[in-house]
């Protein structure tokens, strides 16, 4: 590469860079130690592993919704409002903000095993503060401290998805890892208003726990280190002490400086991050509204108990599964097709989020005005399977291509992506009660869907000049 002309580096698309720079480093196309020639099996243990911790942080971020009034009651707060009410929620979202920032840029530097193990750890401690806690003022800050460290698999997942798989296998495992990140709050609600139902509220958190745990000891054994760069730093170690050739690592501190600012300047300088940040985050928005209204409108208009009305989310989970499935079924036989032809590009999966982006709106104006109308339950239960199956797509598909796109550097990559949604997931469930208040559920719902029908241009934009941005881009990914 050292031999092209200075144009053709800058032209040089962003997510070659770091992909020949670590074959360079492998001895041989079929080196055993590269993640990507490892054994079906072994590939499949880690995309599982990384699931179901994937799975359980999403879980965490939205169990305690239908416990937050019997907490309210045992706290003692006195003409609490919505906003109290949802704090407990909100704050670990706020945490997931957080998080990102610092945790992709070391899995860069120093590996993703540790990481993962670390945040795991973090992550039950403080859900033991949790379960054991007298005040909210000691409730909120170790929700909060859990929802950084839940940040760590959603965030070095990417990377490892990278790590693991050439572009064209990349579907399903991505599937997996996206569509956990998702079914992990739809069904959170679910777990916390049986729970809450046949328990206390402190037995939401000690099932995150009993859970945390027990994958922590499944990672300790059967999890690995994916990072070409670190197993290449691990099996080298000797040979660059003899040598002289640790001295390589005086650079390691002004590389994770330059790690800690590249999402937020990909987010705030790359159009393609820009663009499908913001899409995610608003798609987030209306998954966490959905979240405030769905149980109100059940209870109060359909007078459903408490474990039934959460049943809602029962619909919206099989239509996300639905979703995941659909989408990585076309996509994948897309991909194989233009691989056949020799014209892959990171594009090709995009043509199949136009149906994701349309029918968000369609589920959320069904939902809107079927409860307006008071119509049978089933309708709203059919409603928010289509708005299940939109929020997949919608919330799969763009960081599937921002995973093509940025290889190596995809946890970068993603984390602005990440940090807005979190944000997003943080704040919007506030928006969502006053919304329905003044506008009702049909007028509040058709803001929300309108809001969406902005982006459904933003697939075929991103498939006709997703490439032109990469090649003009004024800001390499390794930079």
């Amino acid at each position: 590469m050292s031999d092209r002309p200075e144009e053709s580096k800058n032209q040089q698309s962003i997510e070659t860079q770091p992909a020949e720079a670590t074959t360079n480093n492998w001895d041989g196309p079929h080196d055993q130690r590269n993640p990507r020639n490892w054994s079906r099996l072994r590939k499949w243990t880690n995309m599982l592993l990384l699931g179901g911790l994937v799975f359980l942080d999403a879980l965490g971020s939205s169990i305690t919704a239908a416990a937050i009034p019997a907490l309210i009651d045992e706290f003692g707060v006195k003409h609490a409002n919505r906003v109290v009410i949802t704090l407990v929620t909100s704050v670990y979202n706020l945490g997931i903000a957080f998080g990102p920032t610092i945790m992709a840029p070391l899995s860069e530097l120093l590996g993703r095993w540790w990481l993962y193990q670390a945040s795991n750890v973090v992550f039950i401690s403080c859900n033991i503060a949790c379960a054991r806690s007298g005040t909210l003022g000691m409730l909120v800050p170790f929700r909060l401290l859990a929802g950084c460290a839940s940040a760590a698999p959603v965030t070095i997942g990417a990377g490892t998805i990278t790590d693991l798989y050439r572009e064209k296998e990349r579907g399903v495992p991505t599937a997996i890892w996206a569509g956990a990140a998702i079914i992990g709050p739809i069904i959170g609600p679910v777990a916390g208003a049986l729970i809450s139902y046949g328990a206390t509220w402190r037995w939401t958190f000690w099932l995150l726990v009993i859970i945390g745990g027990f994958l922590l000891i499944l990672c300790l054994f059967f999890l690995d280190e994916t990072n070409p760069a670190a197993i290449l730093k691990l099996g080298g170690l000797r040979g660059r002490l003899c040598s002289g050739g640790a001295g390589q690592d005086e650079k390691a501190i002004d590389t994770l400086c330059k790690s800690l600012y590249r999402p937020i300047r990909l987010l705030f300088r790359e159009p393609l991050v820009s663009v499908v940040s913001i899409w995610s985050a608003l798609s987030v928005a209306h998954l966490f509204i959905l979240f405030t209204s769905v149980e109100e409108v059940l209870i109060d208009k359909y007078d459903f108990s408490l474990p039934v009305s959460s049943l809602a989310f029962v619909a919206m989970g099989i239509g996300a599964i639905a979703g995941q499935i659909l989408y990585t079924a076309l996509s994948d036989r897309t991909v194989r097709l233009h691989d056949k032809g020799g014209d892959l590009r990171a594009e090709h999966r995009l043509p199949w989020m136009m149906l994701g982006s349309l029918a968000l709106p369609i589920g959320l104006f069904w939902f809107g005005w079927s409860s307006e109308a008071h119509t049978h339950w089933m309708s709203l239960f059919s409603a928010l399977f289509v708005c299940g199956l939109g929020l997949a797509i919608v919330l799969i598909a763009p960081l599937s291509y921002l995973i093509d796109v940025y290889e190596q550097h995809a946890a970068s990559a993603i984390t602005g992506s990440l940090i807005l949604r979190a944000l997003s997931g943080a704040f919007f469930p506030l928006i969502g009660p006053p919304l329905f208040h003044d506008l009702g559920y049909g007028w509040g719902c058709s803001v929300l869907a309108f809001m969406a029908l902005v982006f459904v241009p933003v697939p075929v934009f991103l498939y006709k000049y997703g490439e032109s941005f990469r090649k003009v881009s004024v800001d390499r990914v390794t930079q």
